[in-house]
């Protein structure tokens, strides 16, 4: 007797958050919603998700424009009742998958997605629609957060981890581990205050969303400074602390009282001609 093949179902890890995320839903009562946002793990790109309360999948935004210009060969192969149990690859890239198949006797989008394992969402005609009626409010969506949001995020990044910089000293063998810990340990008040004031500002979400990027971004910036004054001053001189110093006074040179035949004192009404002339003939000055 053979042996039944039993599905067991592994929860994929939860998604990372994404800054300044928009929602948008698709069906309310089946919980399926998209979200438009700034992905710190992506090098801060826009990211478009798909998101149920047991899956996910992040889409490009190029693959998002390519799903939409398919959106016509997608309907019409979806909506055909003549199609039984055939799947059918639409679109592939090397992280998402799009293909279609019957669940429950109804033909069904599949978006799925090849670096989550498990991670795959199942879209049926009527949401594919609502899918299509968003698009236009989707890329508003995309086009504000990469032409405005996505630079000012990158901006407070950097003014943020140049305050890290000048006022908190970590020694130059630390992990990212301990920068990530630093800066959960330190007030959003004290980051305001030393940052430059912007009209929108991210700096508590960078904070929150972004602690290893902002951690990493941190760590590259002191080794770039700490490089560039080794080659100036030499390691040993910059990595002595400033208390550790000893204060030495310098040394101040003798006072010397010139000889007669040493040659004029400043106090002496004596022009240098008439020194040399003194001195030419032999005559000692007086």
């Amino acid at each position: 007797m053979a042996s039944e093949r039993v599905y067991k179902y592994i929860a994929p890890a939860s998604p990372g958050e994404l800054i300044d995320c928009t929602n948008y839903t698709i069906d309310f009562v089946n919980r399926k919603f998209l979200q438009v946002g700034i992905d710190p793990t992506q090098e801060f790109n826009v990211c478009v998700r798909i998101i149920t309360p047991s899956r996910f999948v992040n889409i490009s935004v190029d693959f998002l424009k390519r799903l939409y210009s398919l959106m016509g060969h997608i309907l019409s192969h979806i909506l055909d009742t003549t199609v039984k149990y055939r799947r059918f690859i639409f679109l592939e890239n090397e992280f998402v998958l799009l293909t279609s198949m019957i669940y429950r006797g109804e033909c069904m989008l599949v978006i799925e997605s090849k670096v989550e394992q498990g991670c795959r969402i199942l879209l049926s005609p009527k949401e594919l629609m609502a899918i299509q009626n968003m698009e236009w409010t989707i890329f508003e969506t995309v086009t504000g957060k990469t032409m405005i949001v996505r630079p000012m995020i990158l901006l407070q990044l950097d003014q943020i981890t140049e305050y890290f910089k000048n006022y908190y000293k970590i020694e130059k063998e630390a992990t990212l581990e301990e920068f990530v810990t630093i800066i959960k340990g330190i007030q959003i008040e004290l980051i305001s205050k030393h940052v430059p004031k912007n009209k929108y500002s991210f700096i508590n979400q960078i904070k929150l969303l972004a602690t290893e990027q902002l951690a990493g971004s941190w760590m590259e910036k002191l080794n770039k400074s700490l490089k560039g004054v080794e080659e100036n001053y030499g390691p040993e001189d910059f990595f002595s602390p400033p208390f550790t110093q000893l204060s030495r006074p310098c040394k101040q040179p003798k006072k010397t009282v010139n000889d007669e035949y040493d040659g004029p004192n400043r106090d002496e009404t004596n022009n240098l001609k008439d020194f040399f002339e003194t001195y030419d003939s032999g005559k000692p000055t007086r």
